[in-house]
């Protein structure tokens, strides 16, 4: 019997793993095209334009 939390991590990896085969990318750089997407999603302007003194 396959424990809950391996696969529960086994069907995270698959949804990504075919996300990234839909995009003809591999899998890191898909992974990394979705956290930089959400991280500029979660950027105003004010955020960037911001400077320390």
């Amino acid at each position: 019997m396959i424990r809950p939390k391996i696969a529960l991590s086994n069907t995270i990896y698959s949804i990504i793993k075919d996300e990234a085969i839909k995009q003809n990318l591999p899998i890191s750089k898909y992974l990394a095209n979705v956290i930089l997407s959400h991280l500029l999603a979660n950027t105003s302007l004010n955020d960037l334009n911001t400077k320390e003194d």
